[in-house]
Parts: C-alpha cells; structure tokens; sequence
C-alpha cells in the first residue's frame, strides 16, 4: 500500500496483513477509545488533546498495537531479547525461511511507521515510501535492524 498523506501507521499494518483491512477512521476511533480510557485512569477532563492521533493522522504505537491485537489476535512487543532470538533461529536455517515461517517487524521512528515481514519465504521491507516493496536478505536483516537501531528507530516484533 503506497502512503498518502501521514497515514504511514495505517499503511504500515494494512502492509503487514497484505490488504487494506484497517481505514483512517478505524484507528481515529481506536485512538480515541484509549484517550478516554487514559483520561478516566488519571481522572482528567473529557475532551482535550488526544495523546493517540494528531491532526495529521500520526497514530501512538497504543493504537497499531490495539488495532493488530483486537482484530488479528497479534502483538507488537519492543524486546531486543525477543528480536534477537529471531535473527539468530533465522541464521540457523542457512539464510532460507520456511513458507509458513511468519517473521515480521514493526519500525518507528518519530511519525513514521513501516513494516518488514516474511512474504512466500523471503523478507521485504514495507515501507510506504518506497516506490515498492524491497527484498532484504536474510543475511543482510540483522545488519538492516542493526543500521535502523542506530538511526534511532524503536523496532517491535509482530508475534
């Protein structure tokens, strides 16, 4: 899905889940469920300024997380450990996925979201930006998040 706008969180999970499953609307609501929620924990003022979506539709990482959650029964979990772990079981198969060997990352860094996963036993990157999607080679993934760590990214893995 090729972004317009600032709706690269929408784009980003419509690309994770491979279909236009999630409209600007959807995560507006879902955003503004969780700033009343937010505001009755701390005992705040109905209304104000949402902590969820700004006026350019940039989507909170609460929001990607509770959509992909409520809808798809996934998460998006910020762990190196986790992160780790994948890339070293990836290195152990000799560079190669399986088919149903689902891999995927969720990147961020400030407003702008994308997503790298597993497509019929390869890696892309997602990302809206690009005139399209990118294969990125299992040997090079590791060094790929390494680079986007280090730009400052916040990298999640999609469980």
């Amino acid at each position: 899905e090729k972004q317009y706008g600032s709706m690269c969180g929408q784009h980003c999970l419509n690309n994770l889940l491979q279909g236009p499953y999630f409209q600007a609307e959807d995560l507006a609501n879902i955003a503004h469920e969780l700033d009343e929620q937010e505001r009755k924990l701390i005992g705040g003022a109905a209304g104000g300024e949402s902590n969820n979506v700004d006026e350019a539709g940039n989507f909170s990482v609460q929001v990607l997380s509770t959509a992909i959650q409520r809808g798809y029964d996934l998460s998006m979990v910020q762990d190196r450990k986790a992160t780790d772990a994948i890339l070293k079981r990836l290195e152990g198969n000799d560079a190669s996925l399986s088919k149903g060997d689902d891999v995927a990352f969720v990147c961020n860094l400030r407003n702008h979201w994308f997503a790298l996963r597993s497509l019929r036993g390869e890696m892309w990157n997602l990302n809206s930006l690009k005139k399209r999607p990118e294969k990125i080679s299992l040997f090079y993934l590791s060094a790929f998040l390494a680079q986007l760590r280090e730009e400052g990214y916040s990298i999640f893995v999609v469980k």
